[in-house]
Order: structure tokens, then sequence, then C-alpha cells
């Protein structure tokens, strides 16, 4: 019995069971199974981003839609505006045109007017120059 106690326990320096093997064999299991738990945990974690990029991607397209819609509405309101602003000017352009026509006509009226009466002093002093002239040839031819 001492023999095979001192073969179970002790085989020259070494122990038996060796505790290098056993430490070895339970720090492989241990590493396989924090393996296979860092996997489990990096597949979970792997899940929540995808899931949070999935509704972020969500999210961005609704947003893109949304914004891409306001645009729209927003470029026809401008082209709307732009139309009505084109009518506004072309109204003004025919007001102004026919202001512009009725001062033409205007200023036409009284430079004739004031020709007029140029003229009229014109025959006024040919006539006086005619009296004048005619009383000097009598005024000549009488004496």
């Amino acid at each position: 019995m001492a023999n095979s106690d001192l073969d179970r326990h002790q085989t020259g320096s070494v122990p038996v069971p060796d505790p290098t093997k056993l430490t070895t064999d339970a720090v492989e299991a241990l590493k396989g199974q924090l393996l296979i738990l860092f996997d489990t945990k990096l597949n979970d974690n792997r899940e929540l981003v995808n899931e949070k990029f999935a509704g972020r991607d969500k999210a961005l397209e609704a947003a893109f839609k949304s914004a891409e819609a306001t645009a729209v509405k927003t470029e026809q309101n401008v082209i709307k505006q732009i139309d009505n602003l084109t009518l506004l000017m072309a109204s003004q352009n025919n007001a102004n045109a026919g202001q512009i026509n009725d001062i033409k006509d205007r200023l036409t009226t009284i430079e004739s007017r004031g020709k007029g009466l140029a003229d009229g002093y014109g025959w006024l002093v040919a006539g006086l120059g005619l009296l004048v002239g005619g009383g000097g040839l009598i005024a000549f031819f009488a004496k």
C-alpha cells in the first residue's frame, strides 16, 4: 500500500495527478467556455447594432422623403411666386407705358399751343409790318 500510495501521489518530483496538466486542462476548458460566451455576447451585440442601424436607416429614409417633399413644395411655391411677379411686372410695364403715352400726348398738345401762339405773334408782327409799310408808302406817294 505504501508503494501504491506513493505512485498515486508522487512519482519522482512530479505529483500524480500532475497539477500542471490539470491546470492546463482547466484553462483550456475555461478558454473554450469563454470563447463561446464571447461569441454569444458578440453576436448579441452585433444584432443590437444591426437593429439600431436598421432603425436609423428607416428614420433617415423617412427624413429624406420628407425633405424631398418639402423641397418639391418649396420649388413649386417659388415658381408660382416668380410667375406672379412676372405678371405683376408686365401689368406695371403696361400701366407705365400708358402713362408715358398720355404724357407724350399732353406734351405734344402743349408744344402745339406754344407753336400756335408763336405763329400768331408772327402773323401779328407781319400784319403790323404791312400796315406800317403800307402807311409809309401812302405817305411817300402822297407827298
